[in-house]
C-alpha cells in the first residue's frame, strides 16, 4: 500500500510503516505497530533533509499504537500533516502565478516589451523600486509583484493581494511608495535601474474569495478607486485601477475573469 506525496512515499508493510526516500529507497521514518508507543524519528542528516523538507531540525512525534489494519488511513493522514507545508500542494488558484502567466503569454515581446515577475509570481529576482537612479537600501521604497516594461521604461506596475481582507490603509500604503519612485531594477532586464514612466498605470489586484456574501467591501473598493483617481496624477502614477477578483477554489482555473485586467494593461501600452 502506497501513499504518494510531492517529495516522498509512505510504504505500509506487514508490521511496520516506513517513510522512504524516492530515489535511494533509504528508510527515513519507521512506525512500529507493535511497540507501546509509536515514535517518528527523522534522521538528523542535513544533506537528505535539506532536499526533502528544507529543515535541519530533529523532530520527534509520539502517538498511540495501531493494532488494526483498518486504522492505517489514520497513520497516513497523520504523516501527511507532519510533513512541512512546502510539500503539500494546495488546489486553490494562486492569482499571483495566474496573472503572471497571462501577462507573459500576451505581452512579453522582447526587445520591445518585457513582463517581469517577482518570486511570488514565479519570477527569479525581486522587482525593486527606487526614489533615485542610484541603487541603495536608502532609496529602495518597495517591491511590487509584476511590471510591464516598454521601450526601456516601466509603463505598468501591479500589486497583488492574495490573502486576507485588505483595508484601504493597506492599499494606500502600497500606492504611496510606488508614486514616489522614479526607477525600477530587476536582473532579468539588466543590472542597472531603468526609469519609471511619468505616465505609469498602477493596478492593485485584491482576492475577494474570502469575503462574506453580503459584505460592503466591494462598494468600499469602488469608492476608494474613485477617490484615488480624483487626486491623480500623483508622482509617477497617472492611471489607477483597483481590481477585485475571486480566486477559483479548484481547477480548472478560468481566465475570463481577468479579461478586464488585460484590457487595462493593453490600453496602458503605446502602439
Amino acid at each position: 500500500m502506497y501513499f504518494s506525496m510531492s517529495r516522498a512515499t509512505l510504504r505500509y508493510a506487514a508490521s511496520d510503516l516506513y517513510f522512504v526516500a524516492p530515489s535511494t529507497s533509504r528508510v527515513l521514518i519507521r512506525l512500529s505497530r507493535f511497540s507501546q508507543f509509536v515514535r517518528i524519528f527523522l534522521l538528523r542528516r542535513r544533506s537528505r533533509l535539506q532536499k526533502l523538507f528544507s529543515s535541519y531540525k530533529y523532530h520527534t512525534l509520539v502517538v498511540t499504537p495501531l493494532y488494526e489494519q483498518a486504522n492505517c488511513q489514520l497513520f497516513l493522514q497523520l504523516c501527511c500533516q507532519f510533513v512541512p507545508r512546502i510539500c503539500i500542494i494546495s488546489m486553490r488558484e494562486t492569482i499571483h502565478k495566474t496573472i503572471a502567466a497571462l501577462l507573459s503569454s500576451l505581452f512579453h515581446n522582447p526587445p520591445t516589451v518585457y513582463v517581469i515577475s517577482a518570486p511570488e509570481c514565479g519570477g527569479i529576482h525581486r522587482i525593486r523600486l527606487f526614489s533615485t537612479q542610484f541603487k541603495s537600501r536608502a532609496t529602495s521604497y518597495c517591491w511590487p509583484d509584476a511590471a510591464v516594461i516598454q521601450n526601456r521604461e516601466a509603463r505598468v506596475i501591479l500589486e497583488i493581494e492574495e490573502t486576507g481582507t485588505v483595508s484601504p490603509a493597506k492599499i494606500g500604503g502600497k500606492m504611496l511608495p510606488i508614486s514616489l519612485s522614479t526607477h525600477l531594477c530587476n536582473e532579468e532586464i539588466g543590472r542597472h535601474p531603468i526609469p519609471i514612466s511619468r505616465e505609469t498605470t498602477l493596478i492593485q489586484v485584491v482576492n475577494t474569495a474570502s469575503f462574506q456574501p453580503l459584505t460592503r467591501k466591494l462598494q468600499q473598493y469602488q469608492n476608494l478607486e474613485a477617490d484615488i483617481r480624483d487626486i491623480l496624477p500623483l508622482g509617477c502614477i497617472v492611471h489607477y485601477f483597483l481590481f477585485p477578483v475571486v480566486a477559483d477554489a479548484a481547477p480548472p482555473f478560468g481566465t475570463s475573469k481577468y479579461d478586464t485586467l488585460l484590457g487595462m494593461i493593453s490600453g496602458s501600452l503605446t502602439t
